[in-house]
């Protein structure tokens, strides 16, 4: 069976479990799994927004798929760069069959467009097949946690937007995928971001107000952004907010032992100097709002300030805590309204005016403890998109209350579940026991 048509087979499969199972069928297809590594590994990029006008040979045998995916490391290493890369390209697809090519270009737009993602493959090849991107997690709220809070702590804005980090040459979605500002974001990063280091923080977009729009409506021109079709009027619409600073080698290596009063003073320092030389940094990147607590009742105090303003929360963060590549407990969420990020394992059809579209989604964590059929936030675009847009993506859910479902004794669902939005900047949901009631967690 070719890889085109593999890959349409996992497109009319509706449910992960059974594209697992396809995939388990043709886990000894070394191409297909080279496939899969290429398109949605987010550390693999090729460097090119379009897929170039190529003529497919008619005089000489093709040249085998396997083969002329080795054919694109040039790209990958860019050791041709520019036109010379689009021709290398273009020659690769000419040099395959059609059904070759058409795979090839969906590795090089990183979207098989057959609902499979990260989670699946590595379900099928292994958990470390595509590593995960580091990034250090805050805890809920919970009293284990808050005993060990060291004071002061600082208390900082928890920023409704997407996660990232930047060096002064790249800058990377929380699950490693390669973002492009059209160079207005990044050519402020290269002068602010010393050699060898990562700036962490938040993308946000804002409107004409200066004001940030719903995560939703920022997180659509953010996937721009990974795509590689953002125009330059909104990425002048984007701000990164940062709150740490961590050596790249440490943090792809899991860990940084400089406490966190020590990166937020560096990083403090760092933005105070570049905006002394140049006041226009101030325009894409800025400092998280920050307040010095001396206990959690005045952490209570700055949460309930900024939750009135309509903000979401705060992040306490224990001043001493290293950086680590986990869900750190010296650093935890203080949030109004709960939220988790489970993986959407199938689709329902809708019923009367949304028959035929998508009805519901069913959601799950990582360990399939917690199972939620989605349907409330769902707007009429939503709906009409194919079931493969959302299978394997990980799905934001807003929610009152978790509950024990009547029919399966020991498996949980979801009081009053509301379809956020899909993270696009995240491949792992949530674990059941990272999933909290509401509160200040």
């Amino acid at each position: 069976m070719s890889i085109l048509s593999i890959l349409h087979k996992l497109g009319s499969e509706p449910g992960r479990n059974g594209k697992i199972t396809i995939l388990k069928q043709h886990d000894d297809n070394q191409t297909l799994k080279e496939v899969c590594r290429l398109a949605l590994d987010p550390q693999v990029n090729f460097y090119i927004k379009a897929i170039p006008q190529y003529t497919t040979a008619t005089n000489f045998e093709f040249v085998e798929l396997g083969h002329a995916l080795q054919s694109l490391r040039p790209l990958m290493e860019r050791t041709v760069t520019g036109n010379a890369a689009r021709a290398h390209l273009a020659t690769i697809l000419g040099s395959v069959s059609g059904d070759d090519a058409e795979v090839i270009e969906r590795v090089i737009s990183h979207d098989l467009e057959c609902g499979v993602a990260v989670a699946t493959c590595n379900a099928v090849w292994g958990k470390d097949f595509i590593k995960e991107f580091p990034v250090m997690k805050a805890s809920a709220f919970g009293a284990k946690v808050m005993e060990n809070m060291k004071y002061p702590a600082l208390a900082q804005l928890k920023l409704d937007g997407a996660r990232a980090v930047a060096s002064n040459k790249a800058i990377f979605s929380g699950n490693g995928k390669a973002f492009d500002f059209c160079g207005v974001l990044e050519t402020e990063l290269a002068r602010l971001v010393p050699d060898g280091w990562y700036v962490d923080g938040e993308l946000l977009v804002v409107g004409n107000d200066g004001k940030a729009v719903p995560r939703k409506v920022g997180n659509g021109i953010l996937n721009k952004a990974l795509k590689g079709t953002i125009t330059e009027a909104d990425a002048k619409k984007v701000r990164f907010v940062v709150f740490d600073m961590i050596p790249i080698a440490d943090y792809h290596k899991g860990g940084h032992r400089a406490t966190y009063q020590s990166r937020w003073m560096a990083l403090r320092k760092l933005i105070k100097n570049q905006m002394e030389n140049d006041l226009k940094i101030n325009n894409f990147i800025e400092l998280a709002p920050s307040v010095e607590v001396n206990s959690e009742e005045e952490a209570t105090e700055v949460f309930n300030t900024w939750y009135k303003m309509g903000q979401e929360g705060i992040i306490l963060k224990d001043m001493a805590g290293p950086w680590e590549n986990k869900r750190a407990g010296y650093q935890v969420k203080f949030k109004g309204i709960e939220s988790c990020d489970l993986i959407c394992v199938a689709t329902e059809e809708g019923t009367g005016k949304n028959t035929g579209k998508i009805g519901a989604l069913v959601c799950e964590t990582s360990d399939g403890k917690l199972r939620v059929n989605v349907g409330t936030g769902l707007t009429d675009a939503d709906r009409e998109k194919d079931p493969s847009f959302y299978i394997d993506k990980i799905i934001e859910i807003a929610y009152n209350e978790v509950i024990a479902t009547k029919t399966d004794r020991g498996t949980f669902s979801l009081f009053l579940p509301r379809f956020v939005t899909v993270r696009f900047d995240k491949d792992k949901a949530n674990l059941f026991e990272e999933v909290k009631q509401n509160g200040k967690g």
